[in-house]
């Protein structure tokens, strides 16, 4: 009874033996068929690694140059809704700018030009009467009062008027005071009474020409330009620095997650794992 128990333990662990053994030999055959596709398309499949790693690559160096681009794109942005682009010479559109000069004694002028009137503030003039001096000589007083704000309706009452007396209480104190000079004077000038002038600018919103920026304006915009960029391309370089990510890190880390198929490598396990095999199929 006892020789009929050891006989079917040793059967049964006999058979469970020989499972165990199909199991591993079918694994191994998986494996050295999975080896064989490895190295038959080891080139297939590194292109594809090489592809994906440059580019997550890529995008990590997106990631670190995007900041400056942006800081770079302000910069010109800014200049370029001011109508300034640096490097090109732009075309500006020159309006039409126009000078009416008339005093109260009947006079009028009017001048017009596709250029911008260095001095384009509007004034009043008020000319006091020629009066001899001991020398020979003849002066007069120039009072000069800003007319910013003032309508055009109420300087020409004011200058047809000659209303000498409403000048402060209009206009408040001169923004300048001066003495003219003169040896000789014609005999109109010398009976003329005192009067008021003014010079009004203006510029035309319809007539206008479209003019070339000079050299010297755009290399001075391309100069200025060129160091706000550096200064916000600084910026953005000592912000960056303030954070955790690292290009060089990053990188490192891509090569490590997706490294080449190494055929030689794979070749050596190929060969082991056939021996394997061998061995046991014997």
């Amino acid at each position: 009874m006892s020789n009929k128990k050891n006989n079917g333990a040793k059967k049964r662990l006999t058979e469970k033996q020989r499972l165990e053994k199909k199991k591993m030999l079918l694994q191994m055959e998986n494996e050295i068929k999975k080896l064989e596709m490895q190295i038959k398309h080891s080139k297939f499949t590194n292109a594809k690694i090489n592809a994906l790693k440059n580019l997550k690559i890529s995008l990590r160096f997106g990631q670190l140059i995007a900041p400056y681009i942006v800081a770079a794109g302000v910069t010109f942005g800014g200049f370029s809704i001011f109508g300034e682009i640096p490097f090109y010479r732009d075309k500006h559109k020159q309006k039409l700018e126009m000078v009416k000069e008339f005093d109260s004694l009947g006079n009028i002028r009017y001048e017009q030009q596709y250029a911008h009137y260095e001095e384009s503030e509007g004034t009043i003039s008020y000319y006091s009467k020629w009066t001899s001096l001991p020398d020979g000589l003849y002066s007069r007083n120039i009072k000069v009062y800003s007319i910013e704000d003032i309508t055009e309706e109420t300087i020409m009452k004011l200058v047809n008027g000659n209303n000498i007396d409403s000048l402060e209480e209009i206009l408040g104190e001169p923004i300048l005071r001066k003495t003219e000079t003169k040896n000789n004077l014609t005999d109109e000038e010398l009976s003329g009474d005192s009067y008021l002038q003014a010079i009004m600018y203006s510029e035309s919103e319809n007539e206008y020409v479209m003019v070339r920026e000079s050299v010297d304006d755009n290399v001075g915009f391309t100069l200025l330009c060129i160091i706000l960029t550096f200064f916000a391309e600084l910026i953005t370089a000592l912000v960056r620095s303030s954070t955790s990510f690292d290009f060089g890190d990053c990188v490192s880390e891509i090569k490590r997650n997706h490294p080449a198929i190494d055929v030689e490598e794979l070749t050596k396990k190929l060969e082991i794992k056939r021996d394997n095999y061998n061995r046991l199929t014997r």
